[in-house]
């Protein structure tokens, strides 16, 4: 059993990769999704997130995601201390998540912070998404309602393209002129022989 990670900046497509990987019949661990439950469900976390960013980070139990993100990026003290709440429960939760699928032949985890959390420790190799900036921005703007000025700060807070480039395993181009299938078969095959 290969466990693989699909990882970008925001807006490259991570999460439609991720969609077609499952198609496919392979599980995926969303880790955003997964680290925002977290976020919900740990008292440990939950209390952390209130002393760094007030009650207002919470509305009758549940995330309030603007204001969380409003105040952290662009932070970049109070990213760090919210990720060192985070990323360490959402690791132990991948690994149990792991733990209840040894059977499958691929196990997939889809994340933009891979690296920033330690998570490439528990994978055997790792699919970059990549898609040029005008398109991440076009598309974050659309799914998020977010303005041009916020969508440069989230990607100005993430990994540079770069470095990604040079610790990724595999790259997908997701520019709308390269069809992903085949790009994703390719690396399926390969990922299938580890």
């Amino acid at each position: 059993m290969a466990q693989v990670g699909i990882t970008g900046g925001i807006g490259v497509g991570k999460s439609l990769i991720a969609l077609m990987v499952e198609a496919l019949g392979y599980p995926v661990y969303y880790a955003d999704s997964e680290a925002k439950r977290l976020m919900v469900e740990s008292p440990y976390i939950k209390e952390g997130v209130v002393t760094l960013l007030g009650h207002d980070a919470y509305i009758n139990g549940a995330l309030n995601r603007p204001y969380v993100a409003k105040t952290v990026f662009g932070n970049d003290s109070l990213l760090q201390k919210i990720n060192a709440l985070v990323h360490p429960a959402v690791k132990a939760d991948f690994g149990d998540w792991i733990a209840q699928r040894r059977n499958a032949p691929l196990l997939f985890l889809e994340s933009a912070l891979i690296y920033e959390a330690q998570l490439q420790t528990a994978l055997d190799a790792v699919i970059r998404i990549t898609a040029p900036l005008p398109i991440r921005i076009s598309r974050v703007m659309q799914r998020d309602s977010s303005s041009e000025n916020e969508v440069l700060i989230r990607v100005a807070a993430q990994q540079k393209e770069e470095e990604l480039a040079q610790k990724a395993d595999f790259t997908i181009r997701n520019d709308s002129q390269a069809a992903l299938i085949p790009q994703l078969e390719i690396i399926l095959e390969q990922l299938k022989k580890l």
